[in-house]
């Protein structure tokens, strides 16, 4: 049985690597066609995801929209806007708050990293991209508790806006006005302390269903 674990491990490992060196154009062909349903949805579905985001960052630059996700506690209604982003360079290592340079792309290579899968620091704060296949997000505390002492600092201190990097075929998810905390945190019952519910917001970062750079509207 381990021996089975062992080489399935290896596979998806292999996959991922295949996946970090294609072109643009072959990820976003994969996209579309699961996107239209003609390809199954796979596992590595959000390898391809963080694979479109780190090419365009660096490349051309990003200019998708987002939406909040507000918790159905703060009345109020959300809208889509602009989201841009132009990273400067892609650094694999796991950086702490203090030392992460403006607009570089945080993409750590250890898989376990916790929480998001990129990260950078921009005029606004600290970002993080966590590329999704679904609609469910939800993780314990303690995961966000390990990505602050990552990057050795605090909510309090750094809050986090957190992007789900959605396909456009779950967009009516996402429109919603009344998401729980149940949405983002799996142990609910215990308590959400209010330094994540307050310094952590949560967006629907959407890209055009040709998954270009740029949604049409902005070109």
């Amino acid at each position: 049985m381990k021996i089975m674990i062992s080489a399935v491990t290896n596979i998806i490992r292999l996959i991922q690597v295949a996946i970090a060196q294609m072109g643009i154009q072959v990820v976003r062909e994969h996209l579309i066609g699961i996107n239209q349903g003609n390809i199954g949805l796979s596992q590595q579905l959000p390898n391809f995801l963080e694979r479109i985001f780190e090419l365009y960052s660096i490349d051309k630059g990003i200019k998708w929209k987002y939406r909040q996700m507000l918790l159905k506690e703060n009345k109020g209604e959300a809208n889509w806007d602009r989201f841009r982003v132009h990273s400067t360079q892609v650094e694999r290592t796991i950086t702490t708050f203090q030392n992460m340079v403006e607009n570089v792309l945080y993409y750590p290579a250890d898989r376990s990293f916790p929480l998001v899968d990129m990260y950078y620091k921009n005029v606004s704060g600290l970002v993080g991209i966590q590329a999704t296949n679904g609609t469910e997000h939800a993780k314990n505390v303690t995961v966000y508790q390990q990505f602050y002492d990552q990057i050795d600092t605090s909510p309090e201190t750094t809050p986090l806006k957190l992007y789900y990097l959605i396909m456009p075929c779950n967009i009516d998810f996402f429109e919603k006005d009344d998401f729980t905390l149940g949405n983002f945190w799996t142990d609910v019952k215990s308590g959400i302390a209010p330094k994540w519910t307050t310094h952590v917001t949560f967006f629907a970062l959407l890209r055009p269903s040709s998954f270009e750079a740029c949604m049409p509207e902005y070109e």
